[in-house]
């Protein structure tokens, strides 16, 4: 006869092994907890680089009792400085586990950002989808969102520069011009046909140096373009390709303006206008200042890149300082006054 298990010993077993269970829980629970507590003391210290690898480690080992923040930590994470690649790695690895739909959204929007100034457009075309597609789930109409809105219109935005870029062509103030219309629209500068014409354009004009800069993006970022093909002479244009490098002779006659029109010293806003400027942030990279200006331009707020030394700030112009202050500080941002 087989013998029976004691039932009591059943139970004091299956006790053990939940309460082991529960054990392992609250290590990782407090080990995730001491992970978040070390990266805040991290960042606070200026030490944004650790921080950020410690937050990428807690976004690793959450479980989902912390899916409430979750959304948050990771959106947290892609404000901190670091290559493009790795931002759209994180997304990829970590959108999914976002419960918040308006966490995803935000994310989308900040991986729309990134995908633009790395110049991927099939990767553009699927967090675009993706993103209408919540607004649609919600029965909300996509065109409603700003960031789906201006993507949309980036061709027309493109061309409509392109003719302006011809308009002002002959201006002294062509440099700076330049300047502001990347930092409007920083999708422009991921576009082929948009650097041709811009070396071709700076080229006539007598800025040779900022010319052979494009030309140098589009040969290494798009060395199988038709652009690419015209500056190696492989094909040629109807127009004398004589025209691509015009202009060169005067370079020297020119190189006063260059300064003038430098975009570091880029005027205030018009004095005529009562106006303050906030430092909203400051970065060696120009991508990562480039994409808190585009963030701080949906939540409504007039804000330039400018270069200073070797950093890139982030100028936020306010003519309503509550509704500035309020909408920073919603963001998380700590930004001071730096006019008057």
């Amino acid at each position: 006869m087989k013998k029976q298990k004691n039932p009591k010993r059943v139970n004091r077993n299956f006790f053990k092994f939940l309460t082991f269970l529960l054990f392992l829980q609250l290590c990782t629970a407090a080990g995730a907890s001491d992970l978040l507590d070390r990266a805040g003391s991290l960042e606070r210290e200026g030490k944004s680089e650790e921080a950020r690898v410690l937050y990428i480690q807690w976004l690793s080992k959450s479980g989902s009792s912390e899916s409430d923040s979750f959304g948050r930590i990771l959106i947290h994470t892609l404000r901190m400085p670091a290559p493009l690649k790795e931002d759209l790695n994180l997304i990829k690895k970590n959108l999914y586990r976002v419960n918040s739909v308006q966490d995803k959204k935000d994310i989308i929007r900040t991986a729309l950002i990134l995908c633009e100034l790395s110049g991927n457009h099939e990767l553009t075309q699927q967090y675009l989808s993706a993103l209408s597609a919540l607004y649609e789930d919600a029965g909300v109409s996509p065109g409603r969102d700003v960031t789906i809105s201006r993507l949309t219109m980036s061709s027309d935005i493109k061309y409509e520069y392109m003719a302006a870029l011809e308009e002002n062509a002959e201006s002294p103030r062509l440099l700076m011009w330049i300047d502001r219309a990347h930092n409007q629209h920083p999708f422009l500068i991921t576009e082929a046909d948009w650097l041709f014409q811009l070396q071709k354009v700076l080229n006539k004009a007598g800025y040779s140096s900022q010319a052979e800069i494009f030309k140098k993006r589009i040969l290494k970022d798009f060395p199988d373009s038709i652009e690419a093909s015209l500056l190696n002479k492989q094909i040629f244009p109807l127009a004398g390709p004589e025209e691509l490098f015009s202009g060169a002779e005067d370079s020297e006659v020119i190189q006063d303006n260059i300064s003038a029109a430098d975009p570091s010293t880029d005027p205030l806003p018009d004095s005529s206008s009562e106006y303050t400027l906030y430092q909203a942030g400051a970065f060696q990279k120009y991508e990562n200042a480039s994409r808190l200006k585009i963030e701080l331009e949906e939540a409504g707020l007039v804000s330039h890149v400018k270069k200073e030394d070797s950093a890139y700030k982030v100028i936020v112009e306010s003519r309503n300082d509550d509704l500035t202050i309020k909408i920073l500080n919603e963001k998380g941002i700590q930004a001071f006054r730096i006019y008057p």
